[in-house]
């Protein structure tokens, strides 16, 4: 395939048969500023992203692209999504309830001009727009922004950085190399195929993936039979000749990493009812006054699914508001360790981090540089621009010390 090729093949991808914007968008984005009463810090962010997303295209094309997603939104896709959800919203009452304060026209203004800052409906509910003051709107960050928002607010790292986040592989070893608490990691080839005998449950993940998509878990029963089954529930293989056909076909598509699978600390099994493993996910700034933890989920397995349950921590003492104030076990380490991990990777202004609560301690699992944001904001936590976060935004070069908190 040519380059050009591969240039219009992405382009058609990724912008043409897109449903949603970008990003979210303004008319005040295209007009200067003459007023004090929005959120000005987070509304510049907003529009610095909008005109500067997609830098790997000429800016030619990238207006012409603006212009198209936006016509389809306007014109094909926005209506018959908000049509759509303002229907099922009222055909399940789940407005006009005194304990909201909402009347459905409420609702529906809030929704049209949801609509036309181009915001997808999932998030105007997951967000919970609806109560919001208009203005306040701009503090929040979707998921629909993503990877944009991170790309352009991060401004220049180091390749080595972006290498160490980017490869599953290259993350295990560069912490192993730092002396921190990673979880072992190998590439997985033919001879890790034959050389499958029983032993510890082991976990084999695609070397690129997230939310858990095509991982697999391959445990051995008392009498020694293997049992291969992927995190989702739908494949399923028993026998290690069964198995290791599957993944040498598996192979032949997907690059795979192997690793043993961790078990959650045992003060965590009353809150979730299978064996998969807990993980935390927290996200740390670089602020001019250190390395950060700044908000973080504690994300409780399903069975069978690749979704979690995701309960809001509070990163100042580990508690867990939703379930009880349990508070969680080893917190004041793993906000350590997820700073350290911070630490080798200076250059990155924030990184979310998944982290395992062992019996053994916290352990890295991986750091990611295009953490999902809406999860964040949920819970009573407010929107993603806030002081700290703005902080990390105007932090121009490396922080002089680490706070632990």
């Amino acid at each position: 395939m040519t380059a050009l090729s591969k240039f219009l093949n992405f382009f058609y991808q990724r912008i043409i048969k897109r449903t949603i914007p970008h990003t979210l968008v303004s008319w005040r984005f295209f007009v200067p500023m003459g007023w004090a009463d929005l959120n000005m810090s987070a509304y510049k962010l907003h529009k610095k992203v909008f005109l500067q997303a997609w830098p790997q295209i000429p800016r030619s094309l990238y207006v012409f692209g603006v212009i198209y997603s936006l016509l389809v939104w306007y014109f094909i896709w926005g209506p018959w999504f908000y049509t759509r959800h303002l229907i099922k919203r009222r055909c399940s009452k789940s407005v006009d309830q005194p304990s909201t304060g909402l009347t459905f026209l409420h609702y529906m203004k809030q929704s049209f001009f949801a609509y036309l800052r181009g915001l997808a409906p999932v998030s105007f509910s997951s967000l919970n727009f609806a109560e919001l003051a208009r203005n306040d709107w701009w503090a929040y960050v979707p998921n629909q922004v993503l990877p944009h928002w991170h790309m352009v607010l991060q401004e220049g790292y180091s390749k080595r950085s972006s290498a160490i986040i980017s490869s599953k592989l290259e993350f295990a070893q560069a912490m192993a190399q730092a002396g921190l608490a990673v979880i072992p990691t190998e590439k997985v080839t033919s001879d890790t195929v034959v050389e499958l005998a029983a032993g510890p449950a082991l976990f084999f993940k695609p070397e690129i993936s997230s939310q858990a998509k095509g991982c697999l878990i391959i445990e051995w029963t008392e009498c020694g039979e293997a049992h291969l089954r992927s995190k989702d529930g739908k494949t399923q293989r028993k026998g290690l000749t069964a198995i290791r056909s599957y993944l040498n076909e598996a192979l032949c598509s997907t690059s795979y990493l192997k690793q043993p699978k961790l078990v959650s600390h045992p003060d965590l099994t009353p809150f979730y009812d299978n064996h998969d493993l807990v993980v935390i996910r927290i996200v740390t700034l670089r602020t001019a006054k250190g390395f950060r933890a700044w908000r973080a989920n504690l994300e409780l397995p399903v069975l069978n699914q690749v979704f979690v349950k995701p309960y809001a921590i509070d990163v100042t003492d580990g508690r867990v508001g939703e379930l009880d104030n349990f508070t969680l076990p080893c917190w004041a380490d793993l906000v350590v360790l997820a700073i350290r991990a911070h630490a080798e990777v200076a250059d990155l202004k924030s990184v979310g981090w998944d982290v395992a609560l062992t019996d053994e301690g916290p352990i890295l699992i991986e750091g990611n540089l295009n953490w999902g944001t809406s999860v964040l904001q949920t819970q009573g936590r407010g929107g993603l621009v806030d002081g700290d976060y703005l902080d990390m935004v105007s932090c121009a070069g490396l922080p002089q010390h680490s706070p632990s908190v």
